[in-house]
């Protein structure tokens, strides 16, 4: 006999109805709350510092959405070629609107994460999928560790997995009505997000797959020119940019011989085959959930288990050709991947949930339970240390003069510049002498450390005149003349 909770309650219905889609919005936004003003911290703080002080840059200095600027610009504008930079763009509307907070992009990122969320579930609806699978799939993305890590990350990355899924939705609205509104919403967000990470340009093949032998038709064809058209072309503009001022701070390359020399190293097949996939994107505590679909996709064979398996392959295949990203701690490339891998286990859940055995259904409901606490567990380690930004930045402004250039001794790209609202030169070590020689030439006045680095500063020592202020972790000189 069934246990009480499971004769009386009825599981399924309660899965299958909207107010289990609104509690799962409702607690995603709701844990992100937690340290939602934090200025950039923790894991990949780096890439977080520098879309923060390009949005910092558009607000303070030149909106001009074309010229986006970096703090580590030495004695140029400090105009980079970079992916299109809307995120950082609204980020910097947001400073406009409400005043300069870090809880604005951090919450479009909540806000792209929820449309990432939405998108799932919309998908698998206009595929004639049941309510609880697509509401299901909400859940498991919601209980992905690495949605919920990077759902409240300072970064554009959550906004271009966004809006690649909600391209695929309607597109496929498109396929079934033929609606011209929808080719033209799905043509915009695949090409915004394509500016933005051309590896989430993956999805095509999921979307090829769907059409079949259709895909010969000519307005399949226009579907990908007007697609591929504005990724190439914006791309093309940030590496001229680049090339032009001689600036390479944006990794925009494809470089397919590095990739295949890393596709072969052990951490590359470890990190795309033995932990990412169970670790951060699907996470242990429902593992059983993704396996539980696999074989039911295979025992299928519809037309939604060849959507599935084929984007899975294209995000595969772009985790392959940036396998020189994917070797390392990079494991926001895994994102394109993520779909796939978590509309499976919402398979794997639907089924275990439709068991006869009751010990089957229980074992599902705990499982779900589980997943979002164990995620928030799992990341919780790389939120990082809390420390005051306004504090610092405040100090700064008391102690430095606005225009004046600094040097930092800094090995996280941008971070000290971003701390102290300054721009100039960063050294990574004794080996820059000449570089630190020539940025004083050219009017650096101040020496910024970090002593947690353990920089090696004694061959600069003899032109630091002073220490002007330290502040959590952080030291700043004045250089002498």
């Amino acid at each position: 006999m069934s246990p009480f909770f499971l004769r009386y309650v009825p599981v399924n219905g309660f899965f299958e109805k909207k107010i289990f889609l609104g509690l799962i919005f409702g607690l995603f936004f709701v844990s992100h709350l937690y340290r939602i003003t934090d200025g950039p911290n923790g894991f990949h703080k780096w890439r977080e510092t520098d879309t923060a002080a390009v949005a910092y840059n558009f607000f303070s200095e030149d909106w001009n959405f074309f010229q986006p600027r970096i703090d580590e610009r030495e004695n140029t504008s400090g105009v980079v070629g970079m992916e299109l930079p809307v995120y950082s763009y609204l980020t910097a509307i947001c400073y406009q609107v409400f005043g300069f907070s870090h809880a604005w992009p951090r919450l479009l990122s909540v806000l792209g994460a929820l449309v990432f969320l939405g998108s799932l579930s919309a998908i698998l609806r206009v595929m004639g999928a049941s309510s609880v699978y697509a509401n299901l799939a909400a859940y498991a993305g919601l209980a992905s560790p690495l949605i919920f890590f990077y759902g409240r990350k300072i970064q554009p990355d959550m906004w271009a997995l966004s809006l690649s899924t909600t391209g695929v939705y309607f597109f496929l609205k498109w396929h079934q009505q033929s609606k011209a509104m929808y080719s033209i919403l799905s043509v915009l967000f695949l090409a915004v997000a394509g500016m933005i990470k051309p590896t989430m340009l993956c999805v095509g093949l999921p979307m090829l797959c769907f059409v079949r032998a259709a895909w010969l038709k000519p307005r399949y064809f226009v579907i990908v020119f007007f697609v591929i058209l504005p990724v190439f072309l914006w791309m093309s503009y940030a590496k001229i940019t680049n090339q032009e001022l001689g600036r390479h701070y944006f990794d925009l390359t494809l470089n397919l011989g590095k990739a295949w020399h890393y596709a072969y190293s052990p951490k590359f097949v470890l990190n795309l085959l033995v932990t990412w996939p169970w670790e951060l994107v699907i996470g242990y505590t429902a593992v059983w959930f993704f396996l539980w679909g696999i074989v039911s996709f295979l025992r299928d064979r519809s037309s939604l288990s060849y959507f599935l398996f084929s984007w899975l392959l294209g995000g595969l295949v772009v985790c392959s050709v940036t396998a020189d990203h994917v070797a390392t701690l990079h494991d926001y490339y895994l994102l394109p991947l993520a779909p796939p891998l978590i509309l499976i286990t919402a398979k794997g859940a639907e089924c275990a949930l439709r068991s006869y055995k009751a010990w089957v259904r229980i074992l599902a409901v705990l499982t779900l339970f589980v997943m979002p606490p164990a995620a928030f567990v799992r990341m919780f380690h790389r939120y990082g240390e809390p420390y005051d930004f306004h504090k610092t930045r405040a100090l700064a402004d008391e102690s430095i003069p606005k225009g004046a250039k600094i040097i930092t001794y800094d090995n996280i790209p941008g971070w000290l510049f971003y701390r102290v609202g300054r721009k100039g030169w960063r050294i990574q070590g004794a080996s820059d002498l000449e570089k630190f020689s020539k940025a004083r030439e050219l009017g650096a006045n101040y020496f910024v450390i970090e002593p947690s680095q353990n920089p090696d500063i004694t061959l600069f020592r003899p032109f630091m005149s002073g220490l002007v202020f330290e502040d959590q972790t952080i030291q700043v000189y004045k250089l002498s003349n």
